[in-house]
């Protein structure tokens, strides 16, 4: 059996690793700029947009670059401070 290699797993994905299943929004540009790593240690890769998001949304969280995007990393947290933790929920009044 002939076994896809990660690049080719990448192009068939419709989004990052970092993309929430409720939020619906495509990524932008390549899917694994940034790693997030989470306070117990886990870790996911995602592009700049969903991982904005996702860094928006976990508390005491870390940010590293993936070889050739270091400055992806300030982006990530540049977005993060302008995001609502949950972008995708509608806000409705009670």
């Amino acid at each position: 059996m002939n076994t896809p290699s990660a690049a080719a797993l990448l192009t068939l994905a419709p989004r990052c690793a970092a993309a929430h299943s409720e939020e619906r929004s495509p990524c932008e540009g390549p899917r694994a700029v940034v790693r997030i790593v989470d306070q117990n240690g886990n870790e996911t890769t995602g592009c700049v947009h969903h991982a904005a998001v996702l860094y928006a949304s976990l508390a005491c969280c870390r940010v590293y670059p993936s070889p050739g995007h270091a400055g992806d990393v300030t982006e990530v947290y540049r977005r993060a401070q302008m995001l609502d933790s949950r972008p995708w929920r509608a806000v409705t009044a009670a």
